[in-house]
């Protein structure tokens, strides 16, 4: 069973061989999918995969998504606000406009494991997750699914 079509805007700069891009921004679209033993012929009420999946994405919503595990980032907070450095350049940003991820780099690929986290976190326990897709442009995709 897959649920699609949660959508979230976030800004981020990626790190590419030693040098981080542009702040820049995309409109991502996400999806799960679930598997496990139908009862009664469901497994789960769309619905609540969705609800789920919204509520896994709420925290980057809107927000501009700092690795917090990259090494070359320098983190600060002071008085509300988010000191970002990287070895080219300083941002400045309210601390609620940010989000702080466990990961070293804001990629789709990344990102997509944090969500598979997140979901699976709360799903029920008869139903395991099978993936999460996060969608950044036509034909870019990532999809991250536990092999455990």
């Amino acid at each position: 069973m897959r649920v699609g079509g949660v959508s979230v805007s976030v800004a981020h700069f990626v790190e590419v061989g030693g040098v981080f891009e542009s702040l820049h921004g995309h409109n991502l679209v996400l999806s799960a999918q679930v598997v496990g033993k139908e009862k009664g012929g469901l497994l789960m009420d769309f619905r609540d995969l969705e609800r789920i999946l919204e509520e896994s994405v709420s925290v980057i919503d809107h927000r501009l998504i700092v690795p917090k595990a990259n090494q070359s980032l320098k983190i600060t907070h002071r008085n509300g606000m988010l000191e970002i450095r990287t070895p080219q350049k300083r941002y400045l940003v309210p601390e609620n406009d940010a989000t702080l991820l466990p990961i070293t780099n804001s990629t789709v690929e990344e990102i997509a494991r944090f969500i598979y986290k997140e979901v699976s976190s709360r799903l029920p326990s008869s139903v395991k997750l099978g993936c999460v897709s996060v969608h950044e442009d036509e034909g870019k995709t990532a999809t991250f699914e536990s092999h455990t």
